[in-house]
């Protein structure tokens, strides 16, 4: 990724251990990846789908205002995030761990565990108002 590169539909853009990625968008809006963090750029701001994936890490956003049309938002495995302008930070737990074998002697609550950790999102508002949509509810 070069300085005043435009982000395309399905570009992939990764931060590794000890760095981390500012991105500007043309609408104002200032994203930072921190490190060991993954996403896609899935396509424009708009109402129909994300304008971002979100594969691991954690992201930071500053998102300028905009129309219900032109909504900002980042899916997750966990859940989508849309908004219309405010800052926020969303982390993605990704535990990425394979889930133990038959052989194991962890217990079924403790997998059962481990998998809900697999895709564990905390959502962090710091101004504004963020809408989270997750297992067919909306909040």
């Amino acid at each position: 990724l070069a300085m005043n590169a435009a982000l395309k539909a399905g570009q992939r853009i990764q931060a590794g251990p000890g760095s981390g990625v500012k991105l500007a968008l043309e609408d104002g809006t200032t994203l930072w990846l921190c490190e060991n963090t993954q996403v896609v750029c899935v396509g424009p701001r708009s109402a129909k789908g994300p304008a971002l994936r979100l594969i691991e890490g954690e992201v930071r956003a500053e998102v300028t205002p905009g129309p219900p049309e032109a909504a900002f938002s980042i899916e997750t495995p966990a859940a989508t995030l849309r908004v219309l302008g405010t800052r926020f930070n969303c982390k993605l737990y990704a535990g990425g761990a394979n889930p133990p074998s038959a052989q194991s002697s962890e217990d079924s609550n403790m997998n059962q565990l481990r998998a809900a950790l697999r895709s564990a999102l905390v959502l962090t508002v710091l101004s504004g108002a963020v809408e989270v949509h997750a297992n067919n509810a909306t909040q």
